[in-house]
């Protein structure tokens, strides 16, 4: 895509987050956004449980964490889980 900057995502992907986030991990290394995201923890694995049936290849995709990667990996220094009292999380570096 070639963007110079991004300080902002927004993943609302029903039950697709962790595939999508599998994929930019380079992106979001480089450019360390702020991440608001649709937590498939407050909203049931029945949309992801269907992707992965649906889509078996993408196994190990499956199995990304988002949280994880950012406060581990890259030492975010905040998450803040069910954030407004609903079912998103938000990741701030």
């Amino acid at each position: 895509m070639n963007l110079d900057n991004i300080g902002f995502i927004h993943c609302d992907a029903q039950g697709s987050e962790n595939f999508i986030f599998s994929q930019a991990t380079e992106t979001i290394k480089k450019h360390r956004p702020v991440i608001y995201y649709e937590n498939k923890e407050h909203y049931g694995n029945y949309l992801f449980d269907n992707i992965c049936n649906t889509y078996p290849e993408f196994k190990n995709e499956s199995v990304f964490d988002i949280k994880k990667y950012c406060t581990e990996t890259l030492k975010y220094s905040k998450f803040i889980n069910k954030f407004n009292n609903g079912i998103d999380s938000l990741l701030i570096p």
